[in-house]
């Protein structure tokens, strides 16, 4: 049964969609919730998780003098006074039945929280990308634990290139990622340079140092941006499509398409129209220096401090 609360806000068909994600029921979680927080009222309660909404949210209230959802699929009710949506791209229309008329949003990737090494290395990086000759140093990095192994994928892709100097490849991978052994293996049998890295704390530097990346269009797109990264991208998650949509339409990225769909040839032919297309590296690096400046955390927490001295 909703509480008094709730009872303002119409359920909504995906509100629940998401809710195995959480590994409890809602009602679970926010007894849990409740419990770590006490009788404590804190001044902002911020609330990442696609399996919560509106009945969560609503019943944290005691718990906070403003509520900041954080999300990107703008398909759930939520009960807030701030929204961060960091796709680029999105619009208010999208969350116009899904916040109270009172919420403030801030939306597009403006506003992407990233870490203030990128934003220090912004200005070196565009002016690295001006002088660009050759494809030295291919970044893959598919982020987080990639499961699938699109990784694997990547690196078979990448060794049937016709090279006439072969690059550099640095892969990434996650502190769990499952396939790190193999992907190791496959880095001693090849013909190409290969060092894998796992759980690194220094991506910025990693991508500043790339000349063209291999990712999925997760939020780690905004981080490719920031420092002018050109990058074939893939989606591995549902919550990528719109990104990796937007980008591809700014011209900011090659989309190769979700990854069980593309094949390694596709990758080969992708790159080498790159690397033999007069202007089209360069387009690519102005295109990503409108998409993300790297100041929206600075952005996102002067809003935060404006919300809360009007409170």
């Amino acid at each position: 049964m909703l509480t008094a609360p709730e009872q303002e806000y119409q359920a909504n068909p995906n509100d629940l969609k998401h809710a195995a994600w959480l590994g409890v029921s809602w009602q679970e979680d926010l007894q849990e919730a409740k419990s770590t927080l006490g009788d404590h009222k804190y001044d902002w309660l911020i609330v990442d998780h696609y399996a919560l909404d509106y009945r969560w949210e609503s019943s944290m209230r005691a718990h906070a003098e403003q509520i900041f959802v954080i999300d990107d699929l703008a398909d759930r009710t939520h009960d807030c006074d701030l929204l961060l949506d960091q796709t680029f791209g999105r619009q208010e229309s999208c969350y116009a039945s899904l916040v109270p008329e009172s919420c403030e949003q801030l939306l597009g990737s403006d506003y992407a929280l990233l870490r203030p090494e990128f934003l220090s290395l912004r200005e070196r990086a565009f002016k690295r990308r001006a002088s660009f000759n050759q494809i030295e140093t291919v970044l893959v990095a598919m982020g987080g634990a990639d499961p699938d192994n699109v990784t694997q994928k990547a690196l078979h892709g990448l060794a049937q290139i016709n090279w006439a100097v072969k690059p550099r490849i640095q892969v990434v991978l996650g502190s769990q990622a499952p396939h790190v052994q193999q992907i190791r293996r496959l880095a001693a049998n090849t013909d190409l340079e290969i060092e894998v890295h796992r759980g690194v704390s220094n991506m910025a530097e990693f991508m500043y140092s790339a000349d063209l990346a291999l990712g999925a269009s997760g939020t780690t797109s905004w981080e490719r941006c920031c420092l002018g990264l050109p990058s074939l991208v893939t989606v591995t998650a549902e919550n990528q499509n719109d990104i990796s949509a937007h980008l591809e339409k700014q011209g900011a990225v090659i989309g190769l398409g979700f990854h069980e769909n593309w094949r390694e040839d596709d990758l080969e032919r992708k790159i080498t129209e790159l690397r033999d297309t007069p202007g089209l590296y360069q387009k690519m690096v102005e295109a990503m220096k409108a998409v993300c400046p790297g100041n929206g955390t600075q952005l996102v927490v002067s809003r935060m401090k404006q919300i809360r001295v009007k409170t």
